[in-house]
């Protein structure tokens, strides 16, 4: 992937990690992480199996917790960005 899709990966994490609260489910049961991480990777297809897997991961555990992964979901992208200047 390129550094302006790995950089909007990043943003959307950001964005549904500061919506994200523990007690989400009680206030919205339609709340569903999956649909989260769909909805970061939206747009992307380049992916390998193996690679999106990983990604979801991470993604969603940023999404949790994202002072404990956010630094894994940088190296991540900074993995799959095939920019040499990544």
């Amino acid at each position: 992937m390129n550094r302006d899709t790995a950089a909007a990966i990043a943003q959307k994490t950001g964005a549904a990690a500061i919506v994200y609260y523990p007690q989400i489910h009680v206030d919205e049961p339609d709340f569903k992480l999956a649909d989260e991480i769909t909805w970061c990777l939206e747009h992307v297809n380049e992916l390998d199996e193996d690679d999106e897997r990983i990604l979801r991961d991470v993604i969603g555990r940023t999404i949790l917790d994202p002072s404990a992964h956010r630094s894994k979901l940088n190296e991540v992208l900074n993995f799959l960005t095939d920019d040499e200047a990544a």
